[in-house]
């Protein structure tokens, strides 16, 4: 929890360098706990999906009162919104995810049934 504890700070005290912190604080759980040992792509996943959120929110906020997001229908602003959401979601897992896989190259197998 320590980077999304960190991403909340970061974002409320408007601090790049808690926001960047949070970013590397990623790596630095994936490799101290031993619950992450050779499924750390996974690990990453989730931890990306709770740290994102306030960062994300942050920027659509920062977008919205800056008029970059809602014109003249409502609607359409709100479907931006959503839209925008999910391209920052995909391409932080995606940039997330590769440095995981360089870093720690061999992982166990995930067995869904």
């Amino acid at each position: 929890m320590i980077p999304a504890v960190l991403s909340c700070v970061g974002v409320l005290s408007k601090s790049v360098w808690l926001i960047v912190m949070a970013f590397f604080m990623h790596f630095v759980v994936l490799k101290l706990a031993p619950v992450c040992r050779g499924r750390e792509n996974v690990w990453m996943f989730i931890m990306v999906i709770i740290s994102s959120v306030p960062i994300n929110v942050y920027l659509l906020v920062f977008m919205g009162v800056n008029n970059m997001l809602f014109d003249s229908i409502f609607v359409l602003g709100l479907f931006r919104c959503v839209l925008y959401y999910a391209m920052l979601f995909s391409v932080e897992e995606l940039i997330l995810g590769l440095v995981t896989r360089v870093l720690w190259k061999k992982q166990h197998k995930i067995k869904l049934k």
